[in-house]
């Protein structure tokens, strides 16, 4: 009975000791303008990071295994694609699936990436310098035009600049735009491919026995207890090579999407999904959302989802155009 309060209580602490050191190291510099540079602080604050998250995993009853897949994008790019690519000082992105609400420890601990959360959490004390000392960008979100196009902007920016100066670590965008159970991979936002830069798949796939982490519709506070509840969970982080379109991908393939970031997003998609044998799954993440209101019980929102789902399923959605609104670490 006392095995789940004490595991939530040693991540509580856990926490609490990545916050103080990151605080401690990061003072004298200021984040507003712009990241930390390479350097010994900028590695202390990496290597404690990375401590405190092989740490959490631990309490976590988490193993994780880094693999690196090599998959050959010829299907995709042309048969010379790899002696025709444009080099780079450094990848800008990294493009995962998005599966448990443990992702991103996961991920910080096997790839030290960046993040792309919202800009409300720029002045979030605390949490702000943790987001900042590890080169994450602030993205504008909102559902007007001017707003997807700042995001746009933002990202691009970022983009080129990690290619151009290999100053800053790239940052990861979970594409999909929500999390599923693991098996299948949702259509890709617009907000990693607009600007046609290289990027890293990454696969993470969840190995389990009675208890899936996957944070697909069950609410945050049941599944972390349930979590830590239990244990031998495993998380497998597969690292595919570099993908940088070409003229090839969006002649030989223009069938694939109206717009070239739609053909760019495709054979992404499709890559990861070979790669991991996973399904494709084409249902529009609003449907998702609405049968995790009606699975928890939202009565407010049951009729509104349920008249949603019914205009849905007799007009498919077919709009995918939209920035990573969702791409922050959790849904």
């Amino acid at each position: 009975m006392l095995v789940m309060p004490a595991r939530l209580l040693l991540i509580l602490i856990d926490a609490i000791f990545l916050t103080l050191l990151v605080s401690l190291f990061s003072i004298g510099h200021n984040f507003k303008k712009g990241p930390m540079k390479n350097g010994c602080r900028k590695w202390i604050i990496h290597f404690v990071y990375h401590i405190a998250c092989s740490f959490c995993l631990i309490v976590a009853g988490m193993r994780t295994e880094l693999k690196y897949v090599n998959f050959d994008y010829t299907y995709y790019l042309g048969p010379n694609y790899r002696v025709n690519q444009k080099k780079i000082k450094r990848t800008s992105t990294i493009v995962s699936n998005h599966v448990s609400w443990l992702d991103p420890v996961v991920l910080i601990k096997n790839v030290r990436p960046a993040f792309a959360p919202s800009e409300e959490f720029r002045n979030v004390p605390l949490l702000g310098k943790l987001i900042d000392s590890i080169d994450s960008i602030y993205i504008p979100r909102g559902g007007s035009e001017e707003k997807r196009a700042m995001a746009l902007q933002a990202i691009g920016d970022r983009q080129q600049l990690i290619e151009e100066t290999g100053r800053f670590a790239p940052f990861l965008i979970f594409a999909e735009g929500g999390t599923t159970n693991g098996t299948a991979i949702l259509k890709f936002k617009k907000g990693a491919f607009y600007s046609e830069r290289t990027v890293r798949p990454v696969l993470m796939n969840y190995q389990y026995n009675l208890f899936s982490p996957a944070f697909d519709i069950i609410e945050a506070l049941p599944l972390v207890i349930l979590h830590l509840s239990w244990a031998c969970f495993k998380c497998t982080v597969n690292v595919m090579p570099d993908f940088q379109p070409n003229d090839y991908l969006f002649e030989q393939h223009k069938d694939k999407g109206e717009e070239r970031w739609e053909i760019y997003a495709w054979a992404v998609r499709d890559a990861m999904m070979k790669a991991g044998r996973l399904q494709q799954c084409d249902i529009p993440l609003r449907q998702k959302m609405q049968y995790e209101s009606y699975m928890q019980r939202r009565r407010d929102a049951l009729l509104d989802d349920l008249t949603l789902l019914i205009k849905d399923v007799a007009a498919p959605d077919s709009e995918n155009d939209m920035t990573d609104e969702e791409d922050a670490p959790i849904k």
